[in-house]
């Protein structure tokens, strides 16, 4: 009888073996990224047949050289199998954009490849725009060329910024009329080393070419607020099947409406402010729109943000509890002073400690402050006392620790060293008191990072 060897497995036993391998593509994915994966493909020609579809499953990688996205875009050119495979894409530049000079069959390949899709070769894609360049993003447009020949993407990460005009993209969508991405759900926008702006349409036009969208992430400084920015953006409804919307910089107020009101499934939402943000309040009053369907909210923002009060800005009557499906609430110090306020300037007795114990939602779950001060002690213990007495009976934790985004270099230090003590020490009592009703109230030293989009758990080996 035959001897057993892994060249006689079935390619299923095969998948399930590579599952443990680590799919991280490293930064010289051009020549040997996923490395595991790479070198268990060359074994033979029967674990190159088995193991290459998964290999082309992520492309993960930092600053790519235009021969990199070359070669890969020849490959997928080659094998459509390949690029139908290709489910994860993410690309992100930590650096200068390498310009790496191409040889003249590459800078051929190239010009075919603009001229298949009925794009006049010599258009200015290599070079960007002169005027604010003094080299040409020339790899970004290659990027694009990779993506049109992926059609089963699940998951897109980009960088943006104000420069990047999408050319490609612009005349492949005006063109046709099926979507680019139709079955792309997560889609990550991040910055192109120098933190510019990310001008608000481009997204908008990436995410009309995904029906199937369900995910936004904003990594990036910021949504530059187009200086037309009005419902035309939003003719296609690019946010109608979004669930999650997560925001990073400086949304202008206007621009955030519109994007909430465009998303009428909106379910998990997150806000982190930059610096010098003066429409707080108004900030606030902006997810009012998405109140029938909101379960989680997080709001936070800088340290040496400009406060503009609620009694400058119509707050009246403002109440969290207006969002019956709300569950999961986490909010930072700066934006909690702003419901304060704006609870003591509607209350005609002032008892601005008795805010979070009126303002939170019927059905709240889980309640986190991030770096609150102490003076938000004693409201806190109103609360908690309130719980105990049978408010808001589905409340089962509450939370005091640093922010998952911080907001300054500094600021978890900051709270670390000047008001953590101050809660660690209520904290026994807190406890105690939440513990009767079978709520848990803690005090944490570390927070961790939002949940980013996880390439592995949305492209299992198994599709």
């Amino acid at each position: 009888m035959a001897r057993a060897s892994l060249g006689s497995m079935p390619v299923e036993l095969i998948w399930r073996i590579c599952s443990h391998l680590d799919r991280r593509t490293d930064n010289t994915c051009g020549k040997n990224g996923h490395r595991d994966f790479s070198s268990l493909s060359r074994t033979c020609r029967y674990f190159r047949a088995a193991v290459q579809p998964l290999l082309f499953t992520f492309f993960d990688c930092e600053s790519p050289s235009r021969p990199q996205l070359i070669r890969l875009l020849r490959a997928l050119e080659l094998r459509p199998d390949l690029a139908q495979g290709l489910k994860h894409f993410k690309v992100t530049f930590s650096q200068k954009i390498s310009h790496t000079d191409l040889d003249p069959s590459d800078l051929k390949y190239v010009e075919s490849q603009l001229r298949e899709l009925g794009l006049p070769a010599d258009l200015p894609y290599w070079y960007g725009n002169p005027r604010y360049f003094d080299e040409p993003p020339s790899s970004l447009f290659l990027i694009e060329l990779i993506l049109l020949r992926t059609h089963n993407l699940t998951f897109l990460s980009l960088p943006l910024d104000q420069h990047w005009m999408l050319p490609v993209f612009r005349e492949c969508i005006t063109a046709s009329s099926a979507p680019l991405f139709p079955r792309l759900r997560t889609l990550q926008i991040t910055a192109i080393a120098n933190p510019n702006t990310v001008p608000l349409e481009r997204v908008v036009k990436i995410c009309s070419a995904a029906p199937s969208l369900r995910e936004l992430w904003t990594f990036a400084p910021g949504l530059r607020n187009a200086k037309h920015f009005t419902g035309r953006f939003m003719a296609d409804q690019p946010f109608a099947n979004i669930r999650r919307i997560e925001f990073e910089g400086y949304p202008r107020v206007e621009v955030l409406k519109s994007m909430l009101t465009g998303a009428p499934h909106l379910e998990v939402a997150g806000l982190s402010l930059a610096e010098f943000v003066d429409e707080e309040a108004e900030l606030w009053e902006a997810f009012e729109c998405c109140k029938e369907t909101l379960r989680e909210l997080r709001i936070n923002r800088g340290a040496n943000a400009v406060q503009m009060w609620p009694y400058q800005v119509d707050m009246k009557g403002y109440l969290l509890s207006n969002f019956e499906k709300l569950e999961v609430l986490k909010v930072g110090k700066l934006p909690l002073t702003t419901l304060r306020a704006a609870f003591g300037w509607d209350n005609p007795r002032g008892d601005e400690d008795g805010f979070l114990e009126e303002m939170l939602p019927s059905g709240i779950r889980e309640l986190t402050l991030w770096e609150p001060g102490q003076d938000l002690l004693s409201a806190v213990k109103r609360l908690v006392t309130s719980v105990a007495l049978g408010r808001y009976p589905d409340l089962r934790r509450m939370v005091v620790a640093p922010a998952e985004v911080p907001v300054s270099a500094t600021s978890a230090e900051d709270w670390l060293r000047d008001d953590q003590l101050v809660w660690k020490k209520a904290e026994d009592e807190l406890r105690k008191v939440s513990e009767k009703v079978g709520a848990r109230f803690e005090v944490w030293d570390a927070q961790g990072a939002p949940t980013e989009p996880s390439a592995i758990a949305r492209c299992p080996f198994f599709l």
